[in-house]
C-alpha cells in the first residue's frame, strides 16, 4: 500500500512551489529530441507569488537542487 514519504515542515513549501513552476521548463531541440535545459525564473517567479509563494534564497537554492537532478535525469535518460 502506498504511504505518503515522510518530508520535513520546511521542505513542504518546496515540493509545493516545484508543483507550481512545474510548466515554466526551457526546451532546446535537436535531430535527436527535446531536452530541458532550465527553469524560466522570471516566470517561475511570477506563478509563484501570484500563488502567494514569496521566493526566498534558500527556496530557489532548493528548486534550483531539483532542477539540477530533472535535467540530469533527462539527459541521462536521452543518452540510451
Amino acid at each position: 500500500m502506498y504511504a505518503q514519504p515522510d518530508i520535513l515542515p520546511g521542505n513542504w513549501q518546496v515540493l509545493i512551489a516545484w508543483k507550481v513552476i512545474q510548466r515554466c521548463w526551457k526546451y532546446v531541440t535537436t535531430m535527436a529530441g527535446a531536452y530541458p535545459i532550465g527553469i524560466d525564473w522570471l516566470e517561475a517567479d511570477y506563478l509563484l507569488r501570484v500563488s502567494g509563494i514569496d521566493m526566498s534564497r534558500l527556496l530557489l537554492e532548493k528548486l534550483q537542487v531539483i532542477e539540477k537532478i530533472q535535467i540530469e535525469a533527462a539527459l541521462e535518460k536521452g543518452d540510451k
